[in-house]
């Protein structure tokens, strides 16, 4: 009998050495690309609106003026938002992770993988892009109270247009073409014909609403190759699927120009800050911002609710 090698009393043998962490899928703040920034706000500041009127006369040789110039405001109200974390490279050292770390017990801020830093700002994405929609500062969710979001402060102003079966119509593919041609007729006739006006909805709903499309062998590729915003049937007016509307059973449509972004400064979400402290012996994150949402005027908001 040829000699071989007897192993069976060995445990599998499980590589955790790769240094390479693997991350799982995050949600991008998606919702923010398409807002007006507003900067230079640390607590409130009024967006100046102006509404001017005039009426055309046939007067003759005399001269009377009508119409108005009106100027009104809307505040805007930021909150601070803090992302704050630490890490002890000790903890690293009796596991695998000690590959991580650099020889010597001097530990530095490069001690941290950049992986685990690459997730952390995907994370804070994903916070961000939640809490600009469902953000209520009643909640006692801790990743959404810090500043109200768009769904409370639109439904609170109340003066949206309120397309046919809102309030009445669930989210299903049997009423999804329904829901989007409804959406569409709702448009402010002021704003129809206005290319940027879009729609915007969870994943959850497009993905019905593409289902539908497909199933009636409707003909409607994506707008611009993008896989996750469509054009509406019958219309050029698109719709854009974004994870701050998941499981909310809500549309929303406005055009950029009427809804903003409140920081105090454009670049906050870049301050990011990583450090050693000697003071404990441990690394250090932090990430301070100001932010909050606001729109101009309600009235050139469409929102559809199931319920």
């Amino acid at each position: 009998m040829a000699s071989s090698y007897n192993v069976s009393a060995l445990t599998n043998y499980v590589d955790q050495t790769s240094e390479e962490l693997i991350t799982k899928a995050v949600i991008g703040n998606e919702t923010a690309a398409f807002l007006t920034p507003f900067p230079g706000v640390k607590f409130q500041k009024a967006l100046q609106l102006l509404d001017v009127d005039v009426i055309p006369q046939d007067l003759g040789c005399a001269f009377t003026p009508t119409g108005s110039t009106t100027f009104t405001q809307r505040v805007m109200s930021v909150s601070d938002v803090n992302f704050h974390i630490e890490w002890c490279p000790k903890d690293l050292e009796t596991k695998w992770t000690q590959v991580l770390l650099s020889p010597g017990q001097k530990y530095s801020d490069a001690d941290v993988p950049a992986a685990i830093i690459d997730e952390l700002m995907m994370q804070v994405n994903r916070r961000l892009e939640v809490a600009d929609w469902n953000g209520n500062t009643s909640s006692g969710n801790a990743y959404i109270n810090n500043y109200d979001g768009l769904i409370k402060l639109i439904e609170a102003d109340g003066t949206y247009a309120s397309p046919t079966g809102s309030g009445s119509t669930a989210f299903n593919e049997t009423n999804a073409r329904t829901i989007m041609k409804n959406s569409l007729v709702a448009i402010p006739a002021a704003l129809k014909g206005d290319p940027s006006f879009q729609f915007y909805c969870g994943y959850d709903f497009f993905q019905i609403y593409k289902n539908k499309i497909a199933a009636d062998n409707l003909f409607n590729p994506p707008a611009e190759g993008n896989e996750w915003v469509i054009n509406i049937e019958n219309s050029p007016v698109t719709m854009k699927a974004v994870h701050g509307l998941d499981g909310t059973d809500k549309i929303f449509g406005f055009r950029s120009s009427n809804v903003f972004l409140g920081m105090d400064e454009i670049a906050d979400l870049g301050n990011i800050e990583l450090w050693y402290s000697q003071d404990d012996r441990k690394v250090k994150f932090a990430l301070d911002m100001k932010r909050g949402v606001q729109f101009a005027y309600g009235s050139e908001i469409v929102r559809f609710s199931a319920a």
